[in-house]
C-alpha cells in the first residue's frame, strides 16, 4: 500500500530480503498525509524491528499464530533472537509447528514426538564493510515484482543455505549469493545467482538477473560461478557442461501517485536454431500486474504464464527444485493463473478482501521425465497446455483482517473451492500474537 501511494520509491521491492537499515532509512524519510499510512509506518518498524541493527545490543521476541483451518489446524510458534555490535550481527529465527508441519512452505527435515517439528527458518552471521553487506548462514530470497509469485527466485521453497554479498551505490544495486542445495543420492547440487537493480527513475525501476543451478556426483562448486561478476552463460560454454541457467528482466513502472503496474519475464531455454533438430519449444515464462490504491480502495490484478518444461532438465539433479519445492514460482510448467484482489480498509485496523483465482495446468510438471528422442522428434508439438486443460481450478474468498495493536492480529477467510466436478467450502481462522521484543 505504501509503495504504490509512492511513498517508498527508494526501495527496491523486487529485490528482498531487506536490511534493517534500509527499513530504517525510508521509514524515517516518509511523511504520511492520513491516519491509515501513520498506522502502516507504525506497524513496518515494529515487524522490521526484529532485523538486525546497527546498534550494539541483543533483542529477543516471539509470535505466535494459532490457525483453525479446515484443511490443516495447527499451532505456529517463531522465537527470534538477534545480536549486534555496530556492523556485525546474528541472527535466528525458528519455527515450531504442533502437527502437519510438512505442509509449510518452508518445511524440510523430520517429525519430532507426537507430530511437532521445528526447523531454522533464519540462522545467519552479517556483517557489512564499507559499502557491502556480506551474509553467511540460512536466509530466504524473492526477486522480481509479483504480488503472488516470482519467476526467477521466489519464497515458495525452504530457505536457502548461502553465502551472500549485495552493495548499493546511488540508485544501482547489487546482489549476489551461492547456495548449496539438498543432496539428490549422492549428487551434490548448487545454485549460484546475481542480479543488478538500476532504479532509473523514481517511478521507473528495472533488474536483471541470471541464475545457474548444477550439480554432479560428489561435484565441488564451480569456481566461475562462485564470481559476483561475471556471466554464467559464458562461464558454462567454456567449461562446456549442461547445467541450468536462468535469465530474467523485470520492471516496476508508477505513471502516477497511487498505481504500480509491473512485469517479469523469464527466459529459461531460448531456441536460436529455427526450426529446432528435437523441435525443443522455448521455454519461457512471464507475469503481468498492476496495483492501485485510492483512499480505503485497493486493487490488484495479476497474470502469470509459463511454457512447458520451463524449470526441467534432462538431467533430474539439475531440475529448478529444492526439496522438491520449486524454486521460481509456486504455478510451475505448463500453466497460467488469473488472480484478481479487492481490498477495501474502513479504518486503520480492519480490512476486508475479496480474492478470485483461476489456475489451469496441462498435463506436465517439473517432476516428468525429458522426452526422449523418437523419428517424429523429442519434443511434442505443443508447447503450452499439453494434453489440454488437464487440471483446472478456481476460487472466490473473502477475508477480514483485524489488528486493533501492532501486537495482536486475526484473520478469517472463507470461501468456494471449485475443482472441475469436485466443489469445496473452505475455512480459516488465524490469531496472531507478537510478544513485545525485549532489547538490553
Amino acid at each position: 500500500q505504501l509503495e504504490t501511494r509512492g511513498l517508498m520509491d527508494t526501495l527496491l521491492f523486487a529485490d528482498k530480503p531487506y536490511t534493517h537499515q534500509e527499513i530504517e532509512n525510508i521509514t524515517n524519510s516518509i511523511k504520511p498525509t492520513d491516519k491509515y499510512e501513520k498506522f502502516l509506518i507504525k506497524k513496518l518498524k515494529t515487524v522490521f524491528h526484529e532485523l538486525p541493527a546497527r546498534t550494539t545490543n541483543t533483542t529477543f521476541g516471539a509470535e505466535s499464530r494459532f490457525v483453525v483451518d479446515t484443511l490443516n489446524p495447527r499451532v505456529l510458534s517463531q522465537p527470534w533472537a538477534s545480536f549486534n555490535i555496530h556492523n556485525f550481527s546474528i541472527y535466528e529465527k525458528v519455527r515450531i509447528v504442533t502437527r502437519h508441519g510438512e505442509n509449510e512452505p518452508d518445511y524440510k527435515g523430520y517429525h519430532w514426538k507426537q507430530g511437532v517439528t521445528g526447523f531454522f527458518l533464519n540462522s545467519y552471521i552479517s556483517c557489512k564493510i564499507y559499502k557491502f553487506n556480506l551474509l553467511f548462514g540460512r536466509q530466504k530470497f524473492y526477486w522480481g515484482p509479483g504480488k503472488k509469485s516470482a519467476l526467477l527466485i521466489s519464497s515458495h521453497s525452504p530457505p536457502l543455505d548461502i553465502l551472500a554479498l549485495s552493495t548499493t551505490f546511488k540508485n544501482l544495486k547489487m546482489s549476489y549469493f551461492s547456495a548449496r542445495l539438498d543432496n539428490m543420492g549422492d549428487t551434490t547440487r548448487y545454485l549460484s545467482a546475481h542480479r543488478i537493480n538500476f532504479r532509473i527513475k523514481p517511478w521507473l525501476v528495472i533488474g536483471l538477473s541470471e541464475t545457474i543451478l548444477y550439480g554432479g556426483k560428489n561435484r565441488l562448486p564451480e569456481i566461475s560461478y562462485l564470481n559476483p561478476v561475471a556471466l554464467y552463460f559464458a562461464s558454462q560454454w567454456n567449461i562446456n557442461t549442461d547445467d541450468n541457467l536462468f535469465w530474467a528482466i523485470d520492471i516496476k513502472l508508477r505513471p502516477f501517485r497511487g498505481a504500480i503496474l509491473y512485469g517479469e519475464f523469464l527466459i529459461d531455454d531460448f531456441q536460436y536454431e529455427r526450426p529446432d533438430p528435437d523441435n525443443e519449444p522455448d521455454e519461457l515464462g512471464g507475469i503481468i500486474g498492476t496495483s492501485l490504491s485510492k483512499g480505503k480502495f485497493g486493487i490488484n490484478l495479476e497474470y502469470s504464464r509459463i511454457n512447458a518444461w520451463t524449470y526441467n532438465q534432462k538431467k533430474d539433479w539439475n531440475k529448478y527444485l529444492h526439496y522438491n519445492s520449486l524454486i521460481g514460482s509456486w504455478l510451475g510448467p505448463d500453466g497460467h493463473y488469473l488472480s484478481l484482489d479487492l481490498k477495501y480498509r474502513p479504518s486503520p485496523c480492519l480490512c476486508t478482501e475479496l480474492g478470485f483465482n483461476f489456475i489451469e495446468h496441462g498435463t506436465t510438471d517439473v517432476f516428468n521425465k525429458w522426452p526422449v528422442k523418437t523419428k517424429q522428434g523429442t519434443f511434442p508439438s505443443d508447447y503450452f497446455l499439453l494434453g489440454g486443460a488437464d487440471k483446472q481450478s478456481s476460487n472466490i474468498s473473502i477475508k477480514f483482517d483485524y489488528a486493533p495493536s501492532i501486537y495482536f492480529e486475526l484473520t478469517a477467510q472463507a470461501g468456494y473451492f471449485l475443482w472441475r466436478e469436485e466443489k469445496e467450502f473452505f475455512g480459516k481462522i488465524i490469531l496472531t500474537a507478537r510478544l513485545p521484543s525485549i532489547s538490553y
